[in-house]
Protein backbone atom coordinates (compact mmCIF):
# COMPACT_ATOMS: atom_id res chain seq x y z
CA UNK A 1 0.00 0.00 0.00
CA UNK A 2 1.81 3.09 -0.98
CA UNK A 3 1.27 6.50 1.23
CA UNK A 4 -1.83 7.64 -1.04
CA UNK A 5 -3.87 4.89 -0.68
CA UNK A 6 -2.90 4.79 2.92
CA UNK A 7 -3.93 8.03 3.19
CA UNK A 8 -7.05 7.65 1.85
CA UNK A 9 -8.20 4.57 3.91
CA UNK A 10 -7.21 6.93 7.18
CA UNK A 11 -9.56 9.75 5.94
CA UNK A 12 -11.92 7.20 5.37
CA UNK A 13 -11.62 5.48 8.94
CA UNK A 14 -12.05 9.43 10.05
CA UNK A 15 -14.70 9.99 8.44
CA UNK A 16 -16.78 7.49 9.86
CA UNK A 17 -15.78 8.26 12.98
CA UNK A 18 -18.45 11.53 13.94
CA UNK A 19 -20.93 7.69 13.55
CA UNK A 20 -19.46 5.62 15.20
CA UNK A 21 -19.71 4.93 18.49
CA UNK A 22 -17.81 2.25 20.71
CA UNK A 23 -19.61 0.86 23.87
CA UNK A 24 -18.92 -0.05 26.75
CA UNK A 25 -20.66 -2.10 30.02
CA UNK A 26 -23.71 -1.16 31.56
CA UNK A 27 -24.14 -3.63 34.43
CA UNK A 28 -20.90 -4.76 36.79
CA UNK A 29 -22.60 -8.25 35.80
CA UNK A 30 -22.15 -7.88 32.10
CA UNK A 31 -18.70 -6.59 33.21
CA UNK A 32 -17.91 -9.61 35.27
CA UNK A 33 -19.01 -12.05 32.12
CA UNK A 34 -16.19 -10.26 29.78
CA UNK A 35 -13.86 -9.11 31.49
CA UNK A 36 -11.25 -11.54 33.27
CA UNK A 37 -10.48 -11.09 37.44
CA UNK A 38 -6.83 -12.33 36.63
CA UNK A 39 -3.96 -9.92 35.23
CA UNK A 40 -1.88 -10.78 32.57
CA UNK A 41 -2.57 -12.46 29.55
CA UNK A 42 -5.85 -14.05 30.96
CA UNK A 43 -6.64 -9.86 30.99
CA UNK A 44 -5.37 -9.56 27.91
CA UNK A 45 -7.32 -12.45 25.68
CA UNK A 46 -10.93 -11.13 27.75
CA UNK A 47 -9.99 -7.88 26.55
CA UNK A 48 -13.19 -6.83 23.57
CA UNK A 49 -12.62 -4.87 20.64
CA UNK A 50 -14.49 -1.63 20.95
CA UNK A 51 -13.57 -0.58 17.79
CA UNK A 52 -15.50 -2.89 15.45
CA UNK A 53 -17.99 -1.63 13.31
CA UNK A 54 -20.86 -4.12 15.59
CA UNK A 55 -20.02 -2.01 18.67
CA UNK A 56 -20.87 1.61 16.49
CA UNK A 57 -23.75 3.25 18.15
CA UNK A 58 -25.63 6.46 16.19
CA UNK A 59 -26.52 8.88 18.70
CA UNK A 60 -24.43 11.98 18.82
CA UNK A 61 -28.35 14.03 18.83
CA UNK A 62 -28.82 12.77 21.74
CA UNK A 63 -25.41 14.26 23.82
CA UNK A 64 -27.39 17.33 24.36
CA UNK A 65 -30.43 16.14 25.86
CA UNK A 66 -29.31 17.23 29.65
CA UNK A 67 -32.88 18.07 30.79
CA UNK A 68 -35.92 15.90 32.06
CA UNK A 69 -39.00 18.08 33.49
CA UNK A 70 -40.18 16.81 37.06
CA UNK A 71 -43.83 17.02 35.68
CA UNK A 72 -45.24 16.55 32.97
CA UNK A 73 -48.07 18.35 32.09
CA UNK A 74 -50.01 20.47 28.81
CA UNK A 75 -47.86 23.24 30.08
CA UNK A 76 -44.34 21.53 30.05
CA UNK A 77 -41.88 23.30 27.99
CA UNK A 78 -38.25 22.48 27.04
CA UNK A 79 -36.19 24.61 29.50
CA UNK A 80 -33.89 26.10 27.33
CA UNK A 81 -31.63 27.10 29.85
CA UNK A 82 -30.43 23.52 30.36
CA UNK A 83 -26.82 22.69 29.55
CA UNK A 84 -26.00 21.69 26.02
CA UNK A 85 -22.15 20.38 25.35
CA UNK A 86 -22.43 20.78 21.70
CA UNK A 87 -20.48 17.55 21.55
CA UNK A 88 -21.16 16.85 17.94
CA UNK A 89 -19.62 20.38 17.06
CA UNK A 90 -16.29 19.29 19.17
CA UNK A 91 -16.20 16.05 17.62
CA UNK A 92 -16.57 17.11 13.67
CA UNK A 93 -13.64 19.96 14.45
CA UNK A 94 -11.44 17.16 15.91
CA UNK A 95 -12.32 14.82 12.80
CA UNK A 96 -11.18 18.44 11.16
CA UNK A 97 -8.25 18.76 12.72
CA UNK A 98 -6.42 15.13 12.43
CA UNK A 99 -7.28 15.64 8.35
CA UNK A 100 -5.57 18.76 8.13
CA UNK A 101 -2.87 17.04 10.04
CA UNK A 102 -2.40 14.39 7.88
CA UNK A 103 -2.44 16.52 4.77
CA UNK A 104 0.56 17.84 5.32
CA UNK A 105 3.68 15.43 5.34
CA UNK A 106 4.97 16.95 7.98
CA UNK A 107 2.86 16.37 10.22
CA UNK A 108 1.20 13.27 9.01
CA UNK A 109 3.49 11.28 11.19
CA UNK A 110 2.80 12.98 14.98
CA UNK A 111 -1.12 12.60 13.90
CA UNK A 112 -0.76 9.26 13.53
CA UNK A 113 1.23 8.80 16.11
CA UNK A 114 -1.75 10.75 18.15
CA UNK A 115 -3.87 8.62 16.76
CA UNK A 116 -2.62 5.15 17.63
CA UNK A 117 -2.65 6.53 21.39
CA UNK A 118 -5.66 7.75 21.65
CA UNK A 119 -7.00 4.25 19.80
CA UNK A 120 -5.37 3.05 22.82
CA UNK A 121 -7.35 4.78 25.30
CA UNK A 122 -10.60 3.92 23.71
CA UNK A 123 -9.58 0.44 24.84
CA UNK A 124 -8.43 1.13 27.72
CA UNK A 125 -11.57 2.82 29.12
CA UNK A 126 -14.04 0.88 27.47
CA UNK A 127 -12.20 -2.64 28.60
CA UNK A 128 -11.98 -0.99 32.63
CA UNK A 129 -14.87 1.05 33.10
CA UNK A 130 -18.65 0.19 33.39
CA UNK A 131 -21.79 1.46 35.00
CA UNK A 132 -23.30 -0.17 38.12
CA UNK A 133 -26.76 -0.65 38.16
CA UNK A 134 -28.63 0.60 40.93
CA UNK A 135 -29.46 -2.69 42.25
CA UNK A 136 -26.55 -3.51 42.34
CA UNK A 137 -25.42 -0.71 44.23
CA UNK A 138 -28.24 -1.82 46.72
CA UNK A 139 -27.07 -5.89 47.24
CA UNK A 140 -23.61 -4.28 47.60
CA UNK A 141 -24.74 -1.90 50.55
CA UNK A 142 -27.21 -4.59 51.89
CA UNK A 143 -23.87 -7.26 51.54
CA UNK A 144 -26.50 -9.26 49.48
CA UNK A 145 -24.04 -9.88 46.69
CA UNK A 146 -22.27 -13.09 45.95
CA UNK A 147 -20.61 -13.52 42.65
CA UNK A 148 -21.25 -17.36 41.69
CA UNK A 149 -20.73 -18.82 38.69
CA UNK A 150 -23.52 -20.22 36.69
CA UNK A 151 -22.65 -24.06 36.32
CA UNK A 152 -24.66 -24.73 33.17
CA UNK A 153 -24.17 -21.40 31.19
CA UNK A 154 -20.74 -20.41 32.44
CA UNK A 155 -22.30 -16.83 33.47
CA UNK A 156 -21.30 -15.05 36.63
CA UNK A 157 -24.47 -13.96 38.52
CA UNK A 158 -25.18 -13.31 42.29
CA UNK A 159 -25.48 -16.25 44.25
CA UNK A 160 -28.00 -14.88 46.92
CA UNK A 161 -31.78 -15.77 47.03
CA UNK A 162 -33.73 -13.36 47.23
CA UNK A 163 -31.80 -10.26 46.50
CA UNK A 164 -32.54 -7.04 44.59
CA UNK A 165 -33.30 -6.93 41.53
CA UNK A 166 -33.76 -4.95 38.54
CA UNK A 167 -37.37 -5.17 38.45
CA UNK A 168 -37.55 -4.08 42.18
CA UNK A 169 -34.96 -1.02 41.36
CA UNK A 170 -34.32 0.19 38.16
CA UNK A 171 -33.46 3.17 39.49
CA UNK A 172 -32.64 5.54 42.57
CA UNK A 173 -35.95 6.96 43.87
CA UNK A 174 -37.37 7.75 46.85
CA UNK A 175 -40.60 6.74 49.62
CA UNK A 176 -40.56 9.84 51.49
CA UNK A 177 -43.27 12.10 49.82
CA UNK A 178 -41.70 15.29 51.35
CA UNK A 179 -38.17 14.41 50.19
CA UNK A 180 -36.93 16.80 47.49
CA UNK A 181 -33.47 15.53 45.89
CA UNK A 182 -33.24 19.32 44.57
CA UNK A 183 -33.07 20.41 48.12
CA UNK A 184 -31.37 17.03 49.46
CA UNK A 185 -33.81 17.11 52.30
CA UNK A 186 -37.03 17.23 53.36
CA UNK A 187 -39.55 19.77 52.58
CA UNK A 188 -41.28 21.52 55.23
CA UNK A 189 -45.12 21.77 55.50
CA UNK A 190 -46.21 25.48 55.49
CA UNK A 191 -43.32 26.73 53.42
CA UNK A 192 -43.62 28.35 50.09
CA UNK A 193 -42.33 25.05 48.74
CA UNK A 194 -44.54 22.54 50.47
CA UNK A 195 -47.08 22.33 47.15
CA UNK A 196 -44.06 19.97 46.01
CA UNK A 197 -45.09 17.02 48.56
CA UNK A 198 -45.81 14.54 46.92
CA UNK A 199 -44.65 15.88 43.39
CA UNK A 200 -41.07 15.54 44.01
CA UNK A 201 -38.62 14.11 41.60
CA UNK A 202 -38.13 10.39 41.73
CA UNK A 203 -40.94 9.87 44.54
CA UNK A 204 -42.41 6.96 43.49
CA UNK A 205 -45.51 6.98 46.03
CA UNK A 206 -45.23 4.89 49.43
CA UNK A 207 -48.13 2.73 48.58
CA UNK A 208 -46.00 1.28 45.29
CA UNK A 209 -44.49 -1.64 44.81
CA UNK A 210 -41.07 -0.23 44.42
CA UNK A 211 -41.65 1.14 48.53
CA UNK A 212 -43.01 -2.03 49.57
CA UNK A 213 -40.01 -4.47 48.54
CA UNK A 214 -39.10 -6.61 51.62
CA UNK A 215 -35.32 -6.93 49.76
CA UNK A 216 -34.81 -3.52 50.16
CA UNK A 217 -33.82 -2.50 54.03
CA UNK A 218 -35.05 1.04 55.18
CA UNK A 219 -31.61 2.14 55.66
CA UNK A 220 -31.16 1.55 51.85
CA UNK A 221 -34.04 3.35 51.03
CA UNK A 222 -32.43 6.29 52.96
CA UNK A 223 -29.30 6.19 51.42
CA UNK A 224 -30.85 5.64 48.21
CA UNK A 225 -32.15 9.03 48.15
CA UNK A 226 -29.45 11.30 47.84
CA UNK A 227 -28.89 9.38 44.69
CA UNK A 228 -31.91 9.83 42.31
CA UNK A 229 -31.08 11.16 38.39
CA UNK A 230 -27.57 9.83 38.58
CA UNK A 231 -24.99 7.00 37.69
CA UNK A 232 -22.28 5.18 39.53
CA UNK A 233 -19.43 4.52 37.48
CA UNK A 234 -16.34 2.05 38.74
CA UNK A 235 -13.02 2.83 36.84
CA UNK A 236 -10.67 -0.52 37.62
CA UNK A 237 -7.75 0.89 36.94
CA UNK A 238 -5.84 1.67 33.30
CA UNK A 239 -4.92 -1.11 31.15
CA UNK A 240 -1.15 -1.02 32.21
CA UNK A 241 -1.76 -1.79 35.57
CA UNK A 242 -4.76 -4.20 35.74
CA UNK A 243 -2.16 -6.37 33.38
CA UNK A 244 0.05 -6.34 36.58
CA UNK A 245 -2.82 -6.79 38.87
CA UNK A 246 -6.03 -9.02 39.26
CA UNK A 247 -9.15 -8.19 41.09
CA UNK A 248 -11.79 -9.37 43.33
CA UNK A 249 -15.08 -10.41 41.06
CA UNK A 250 -18.11 -7.88 42.60
CA UNK A 251 -16.08 -5.85 44.60
CA UNK A 252 -16.23 -2.12 42.98
CA UNK A 253 -15.24 -0.44 46.08
CA UNK A 254 -11.73 -2.01 46.33
CA UNK A 255 -9.07 0.21 47.27
CA UNK A 256 -7.76 0.30 43.55
CA UNK A 257 -10.93 0.85 41.93
CA UNK A 258 -12.00 4.38 41.74
CA UNK A 259 -16.08 5.58 41.74
CA UNK A 260 -17.36 8.29 40.47
CA UNK A 261 -21.11 9.89 40.50
CA UNK A 262 -22.86 11.63 37.34
CA UNK A 263 -25.75 13.54 36.66
CA UNK A 264 -26.73 14.58 33.19
CA UNK A 265 -25.86 18.02 32.87
CA UNK A 266 -22.59 18.08 34.69
CA UNK A 267 -19.27 17.80 33.01
CA UNK A 268 -16.45 15.02 35.12
CA UNK A 269 -13.43 14.12 34.53
CA UNK A 270 -11.98 10.59 35.67
CA UNK A 271 -8.28 9.43 35.78
CA UNK A 272 -6.99 12.74 37.55
CA UNK A 273 -8.82 15.21 35.08
CA UNK A 274 -7.10 13.72 31.50
CA UNK A 275 -10.24 11.81 30.59
CA UNK A 276 -13.58 14.48 30.38
CA UNK A 277 -16.97 12.86 30.61
CA UNK A 278 -20.70 14.12 29.95
CA UNK A 279 -23.73 12.62 31.05
CA UNK A 280 -27.18 13.08 28.39
CA UNK A 281 -30.40 11.66 28.49
CA UNK A 282 -31.87 9.30 26.20
CA UNK A 283 -35.37 7.15 25.48
CA UNK A 284 -35.40 3.60 25.08
CA UNK A 285 -38.19 2.82 22.47
CA UNK A 286 -37.86 -0.95 23.57
CA UNK A 287 -38.09 -0.39 26.81
CA UNK A 288 -39.80 2.60 27.15
CA UNK A 289 -37.64 4.07 29.87
CA UNK A 290 -35.96 6.87 30.00
CA UNK A 291 -32.17 6.28 30.28
CA UNK A 292 -29.30 8.46 31.11
CA UNK A 293 -25.74 7.30 29.21
CA UNK A 294 -22.33 8.39 30.11
CA UNK A 295 -19.75 9.14 27.06
CA UNK A 296 -16.33 10.18 27.10
CA UNK A 297 -16.71 12.29 23.86
CA UNK A 298 -13.15 13.91 23.53
CA UNK A 299 -11.39 11.32 22.33
CA UNK A 300 -10.45 9.32 18.91
CA UNK A 301 -13.73 7.70 18.89
CA UNK A 302 -16.66 8.63 21.43
CA UNK A 303 -16.50 6.20 24.26
CA UNK A 304 -20.33 5.59 25.72
CA UNK A 305 -19.24 4.17 29.02
CA UNK A 306 -23.11 2.62 29.70
CA UNK A 307 -26.06 3.59 30.39
CA UNK A 308 -28.38 3.20 33.70
CA UNK A 309 -32.87 3.60 34.05
CA UNK A 310 -33.53 7.25 35.62
CA UNK A 311 -36.59 7.88 37.45
CA UNK A 312 -39.45 9.02 35.12
CA UNK A 313 -41.17 12.50 35.17
CA UNK A 314 -44.45 12.62 37.17
CA UNK A 315 -47.46 13.46 35.22
CA UNK A 316 -49.65 15.99 36.25
CA UNK A 317 -53.77 14.31 35.80
CA UNK A 318 -55.44 15.94 33.12
CA UNK A 319 -58.50 16.83 35.28
CA UNK A 320 -60.06 20.06 35.48
CA UNK A 321 -59.49 22.31 38.43
CA UNK A 322 -62.44 23.18 39.33
CA UNK A 323 -63.39 19.29 39.67
CA UNK A 324 -60.11 18.18 41.73
CA UNK A 325 -61.37 21.25 44.07
CA UNK A 326 -64.95 19.81 44.29
CA UNK A 327 -63.47 16.15 45.35
CA UNK A 328 -61.08 17.83 47.44
CA UNK A 329 -61.58 16.28 51.20
CA UNK A 330 -63.32 12.97 50.22
CA UNK A 331 -62.03 9.73 49.51
CA UNK A 332 -61.97 10.27 45.75
CA UNK A 333 -58.77 12.36 46.34
CA UNK A 334 -57.60 8.73 46.91
CA UNK A 335 -57.90 7.45 43.42
CA UNK A 336 -55.34 10.53 42.44
CA UNK A 337 -52.40 10.10 45.62
CA UNK A 338 -52.83 6.92 47.08
CA UNK A 339 -54.44 5.74 50.34
CA UNK A 340 -52.02 7.93 52.50
CA UNK A 341 -54.66 7.32 55.38
CA UNK A 342 -53.58 3.55 55.40
CA UNK A 343 -49.73 4.36 55.13
CA UNK A 344 -50.00 7.08 57.91
CA UNK A 345 -51.27 3.84 59.71
CA UNK A 346 -49.07 1.78 58.83
CA UNK A 347 -46.00 3.66 60.03
CA UNK A 348 -47.53 4.04 63.41
CA UNK A 349 -47.71 0.56 63.75
CA UNK A 350 -45.04 -1.71 65.54
CA UNK A 351 -43.59 -4.19 63.57
CA UNK A 352 -43.58 -6.40 66.48
CA UNK A 353 -46.47 -5.92 68.78
CA UNK A 354 -46.67 -7.24 72.43
CA UNK A 355 -47.26 -11.13 72.41
CA UNK A 356 -44.29 -11.05 69.81
CA UNK A 357 -46.12 -11.23 66.92
CA UNK A 358 -44.69 -9.77 63.52
CA UNK A 359 -46.75 -6.90 62.36
CA UNK A 360 -44.91 -6.70 58.96
CA UNK A 361 -47.92 -8.57 56.43
CA UNK A 362 -50.22 -5.87 58.28
CA UNK A 363 -48.19 -3.15 57.56
CA UNK A 364 -47.33 -4.52 53.56
CA UNK A 365 -51.07 -5.26 53.36
CA UNK A 366 -52.05 -1.25 54.12
CA UNK A 367 -49.31 0.15 52.21
CA UNK A 368 -50.30 -2.50 49.17
CA UNK A 369 -52.35 -1.62 46.07
CA UNK A 370 -54.97 -3.83 47.37
CA UNK A 371 -57.77 -1.42 48.65
CA UNK A 372 -59.41 -0.92 45.45
CA UNK A 373 -63.16 -2.04 46.86
CA UNK A 374 -63.18 0.07 49.83
CA UNK A 375 -61.98 2.67 48.46
CA UNK A 376 -64.62 2.96 45.07
CA UNK A 377 -67.49 2.55 48.25
CA UNK A 378 -65.55 5.31 50.36
CA UNK A 379 -65.69 7.90 47.31
CA UNK A 380 -69.39 7.02 46.29
CA UNK A 381 -70.44 7.66 49.87
CA UNK A 382 -68.39 11.07 50.23
CA UNK A 383 -70.07 12.10 47.23
CA UNK A 384 -73.17 11.39 48.37
CA UNK A 385 -73.02 13.20 51.34
CA UNK A 386 -71.22 16.16 49.60
CA UNK A 387 -74.19 16.13 47.18
CA UNK A 388 -77.56 15.70 49.05
CA UNK A 389 -76.23 16.47 52.68
CA UNK A 390 -73.90 18.42 53.54
CA UNK A 391 -73.08 20.08 49.87
CA UNK A 392 -70.03 22.08 47.97
CA UNK A 393 -70.11 24.12 45.26
CA UNK A 394 -68.06 23.67 42.79
CA UNK A 395 -66.27 27.17 43.34
CA UNK A 396 -65.50 25.49 46.97
CA UNK A 397 -67.55 27.16 48.60
CA UNK A 398 -70.84 26.38 50.53
CA UNK A 399 -74.22 25.56 49.00
CA UNK A 400 -77.67 24.54 49.77
CA UNK A 401 -78.38 20.70 50.25
CA UNK A 402 -79.38 19.11 47.56
CA UNK A 403 -83.11 18.50 48.07
CA UNK A 404 -84.03 22.18 49.60
CA UNK A 405 -82.18 23.27 46.00
CA UNK A 406 -84.92 21.03 44.63
CA UNK A 407 -87.51 22.36 46.46
CA UNK A 408 -87.15 25.69 45.89
CA UNK A 409 -86.51 25.63 42.37
CA UNK A 410 -90.10 23.81 42.27
CA UNK A 411 -91.63 26.31 44.28
CA UNK A 412 -92.50 28.95 41.38
CA UNK A 413 -93.97 25.86 39.68
CA UNK A 414 -96.04 23.98 42.18
CA UNK A 415 -97.61 27.76 42.78
CA UNK A 416 -98.73 27.84 39.02
CA UNK A 417 -100.20 24.49 39.22
CA UNK A 418 -102.46 25.91 42.55
CA UNK A 419 -103.14 29.13 40.72
CA UNK A 420 -104.22 26.74 37.56
CA UNK A 421 -106.02 24.42 40.27
CA UNK A 422 -107.44 27.21 42.03
CA UNK A 423 -109.05 28.89 38.65
CA UNK A 424 -110.40 25.44 37.24
CA UNK A 425 -111.93 24.85 40.47
CA UNK A 426 -113.80 27.60 40.83
CA UNK A 427 -115.27 27.57 37.12
CA UNK A 428 -116.19 24.23 38.20
CA UNK A 429 -118.11 25.60 40.85
CA UNK A 430 -119.94 28.20 39.11
CA UNK A 431 -120.72 26.06 36.28
CA UNK A 432 -122.43 23.41 38.45
CA UNK A 433 -126.35 23.57 39.25
CA UNK A 434 -125.93 22.48 42.62
CA UNK A 435 -123.67 24.49 44.76
CA UNK A 436 -121.28 22.07 46.85
CA UNK A 437 -121.68 21.52 50.47
CA UNK A 438 -119.85 23.22 53.42
CA UNK A 439 -117.93 19.84 53.89
CA UNK A 440 -116.73 19.74 50.19
CA UNK A 441 -115.74 23.89 50.52
CA UNK A 442 -113.61 22.64 53.96
CA UNK A 443 -112.07 20.05 52.05
CA UNK A 444 -110.71 22.37 49.06
CA UNK A 445 -108.88 24.87 51.67
CA UNK A 446 -107.32 21.96 53.50
CA UNK A 447 -105.58 20.56 50.09
CA UNK A 448 -105.06 23.83 48.93
CA UNK A 449 -103.33 24.35 52.69
CA UNK A 450 -101.38 21.55 52.86
CA UNK A 451 -99.77 21.94 49.47
CA UNK A 452 -98.90 25.15 50.55
CA UNK A 453 -97.65 24.53 53.32
CA UNK A 454 -95.53 21.40 52.13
Amino acid sequence: MNLKSFYLYVMMIIGLLPYQHAYAFSSMMEFENSISDEAGGAYLSSMVDCITLDKAYKDLSDYDNTYIPIILSKQTVQDDSSVKFGMGLAITARVVGYSAALSNPVTTLFALLAMAIEAMVVQDICNNVYIMQPHEWLNIKNKTMQCVQNPVTKKWENGVLNSVTNIDAPFYFTCDPTYDVSLQGNIIPGTSNDVNIGRAYGYMGASSSYCNNSSITPQNFQDMQSHIGQLLLIDTGNSAYRFGHGRTRCDPFADENATLWLKAGEKSTMRSGSIELHAYYTYDTDAGKVRMCVVAPNLLMPIRIGCGSVAPPLEEPDIDPALLRYISGTRCEYFLKGRTDLVGLSKVLTDIDEEGHTGYPIKAFLKSDMHFTSTVVGCIKDILLRVFINPKGIDGTQDKPFFARVQQNMRSIVFAALMLYVSLLGIKIMSVAQQPSRGEYVMYVIKLALVVYF
